[in-house]
């Protein structure tokens, strides 16, 4: 599943992120309420550009490796390894580069008058 964040549906404000990318940059990054928001919805751009002032201050905190694990299963035959499960990390380029299409499209809704939605 993925997440697009536009402003008035043209080729050029649009970004899309995956759903734990997208909470990442709402939740984490621009501190919106989990209980507030969901996935969808439309966000005042004004208020988005004064949240990213202190975003990248947040960045350090919230990078994290790329992770591997393997669960188990069970059937008839017994316990047995399960699949590998890989889950991508966030380096601060990554988190960055959410901050600056954020910031970008932000200016774009801005300017356009416009809010971005999302979902």
């Amino acid at each position: 599943m993925s997440v697009t964040f536009s402003v008035d549906n043209t080729d050029h404000d649009w970004f899309n992120l995956g759903n734990r990318s997208a909470g990442i940059l709402l939740f984490d990054l621009l501190g919106y309420s989990r209980e507030d928001r969901d996935l969808w919805g439309e966000l005042d751009p004004s208020d988005v550009l004064r949240r990213l002032a202190t975003a990248e201050s947040k960045v350090s905190a919230l990078v994290t490796p790329e992770t591997e694990s393997r669960g188990t299963y069970m059937d008839e035959n017994g316990v047995g390894p399960g699949c590998l499960v890989i889950e991508s990390g966030y380096d601060s380029r990554r988190l960055q580069r959410f901050i600056t299409g954020m910031r970008d499209l932000a200016t774009s809704a801005v300017e356009k008058g416009q809010a971005i939605n999302y979902g």
